[in-house]
């Protein structure tokens, strides 16, 4: 991942955050950030890694994921 990456994923996140959060505590108002920032990068991830044609929520290739599904007796 980049740094022009992760600066677009913190940029997003505390932008959604400021615009939800009239919270005085301080540790609600971060917890949302961090919750924001864990969301958008798993998105951005699991996107790149689709575009790519792997399994966004492993990484391993589609055809190897429906490989071992397939051994198992479920589905790909």
């Amino acid at each position: 991942m980049t740094c022009k990456e992760v600066h677009k994923i913190v940029d997003e996140a505390l932008e959604k955050t400021k615009r939800r959060t009239s919270y005085v505590n301080p540790l609600e108002a971060w917890s949302m950030f961090t919750d924001e920032v864990d969301r958008i990068g798993r998105r951005m991830i699991g996107d790149k890694l689709e575009s790519e044609g792997k399994n966004r929520y492993t990484g391993k290739e589609d055809a190897e994921c429906n490989a071992v599904a397939a051994i198992k007796g479920g589905k790909g």
